[in-house]
């Protein structure tokens, strides 16, 4: 669960990425903030692929935007999940790494794995 605090940071990168102030992200601007969390050089087509499956876990009335409650969830778990998204800079002291498996290109690793 976010703390009050988190939750700010949450809104405020939000509407950081809401330029166009509808309330939602679209596809590219979703985008925008998960290219930022990617802590290794990945190849366009993986990039891509993290990047819509990102969306997709995130839209949850498939409605093809993010609304700002979906959006909580996404950030919870890029920032504060036990497993980690591929490549992701954490919040804090750690870092993380995406390991590349051969099979879909992706192995998330469990921040657990790696303190």
């Amino acid at each position: 669960k976010l703390t009050v605090m988190q939750k700010a940071k949450a809104k405020k990168k939000f509407n950081e990425l809401d330029k166009n102030g509808t309330g939602t992200l679209n596809h590219n601007q979703l985008k925008t903030l998960l290219k930022t969390t990617v802590t290794k050089p990945l190849t366009d087509k993986l990039l891509d692929r993290y990047i819509q499956a990102m969306f997709q876990y995130s839209d949850k009335n498939r409605d093809l935007k993010i609304q700002f409650d979906e959006f909580l969830k996404l950030y919870e778990k890029i920032y504060f999940s036990k497993e980690v998204p591929i490549g992701v800079k954490q919040m804090g002291k750690k870092s993380y790494a995406v390991h590349n498996t051969g099979y879909k290109g992706v192995k998330v690793t469990k921040k657990k794995d790696l303190l």
